[in-house]
């Protein structure tokens, strides 16, 4: 991604690529306005696909981890042990890819509920006269 930056004319100040830091953290920038620019219902579509491929390779990595021979023309072959650490290495990544997914979309969730309209009343003494106003909210007393 550097170097196709690079060849577009994105470069720092003294003619090198960018830092590799800050492309990271563009791509992330990127992708997170991309994800709230979704509506939250394309959000949960794509949620639900994501787990739906989740469970189908958890499913295959799954048998490589327990050893599960694959059948082939010329017999069964069995998962090396360093095949089984991988897999069971992946599946490691993937749920922790789903957690990470299923937060960032349940905060923009949240971010995007209406504010509540303050219905409560509370009575005001002021110099000898009583009036009523709305109750002021925590975040906004300090």
């Amino acid at each position: 991604m550097r170097q196709e930056l690079a060849l577009s004319g994105y470069n720092t100040a003294h003619g090198l690529t960018l830092d590799w830091h800050y492309v990271a953290k563009l791509a992330r920038k990127v992708r997170t306005d991309n994800l709230v620019s979704l509506s939250r219902e394309n959000r949960m579509t794509r949620l639900a696909a994501l787990k739906e491929r989740h469970r189908a390779l958890t499913e295959k990595l799954t048998d490589i981890v327990e050893g599960k021979p694959a059948m082939t023309f010329n017999g069964a072959i069995y998962p090396t042990h360093r095949e089984r650490i991988a897999a069971a290495n992946t599946i490691l990544k993937w749920d922790m890819a789903l957690i990470f997914a299923e937060e960032q979309i349940n905060e923009l969730n949240h971010k995007e509920q209406p504010k509540k309209e303050l219905t409560e009343t509370k009575t005001v003494i002021l110099m000898n006269s009583v009036s009523e106003t709305k109750q002021i909210p925590e975040f906004a007393r300090s």
